[in-house]
């Protein structure tokens, strides 16, 4: 479960995976393939929801390639 760290929300990698319906190492190759500025804190990666939107934009361009501006009617 999404933690609060300050005042924001903040998810490790395996909360994204779900989120996102994905695995784990998919989680990784987003933060290179799209150069999130994640932290590392205590050996875990932690996604601010900031990340959570890039990652959520991402997505919606990657799905609207494959089925069309369809989708950013329903995605959102």
């Amino acid at each position: 479960m999404a933690r609060l760290v300050g005042k924001e929300k903040m998810y490790n990698a395996s909360e994204v995976a779900k989120i996102f319906g994905v695995e784990h190492m998919t989680v990784r190759r987003w933060i290179k393939k799209l150069n999130l500025t994640v932290q590392k804190v205590d050996s875990e990666w932690k996604f601010t929801e900031r990340h959570i939107e890039q990652i959520k934009e991402y997505r919606l361009e990657q799905l609207k390639k494959y089925y069309g501006d369809v989708l950013e009617m329903n995605y959102h």
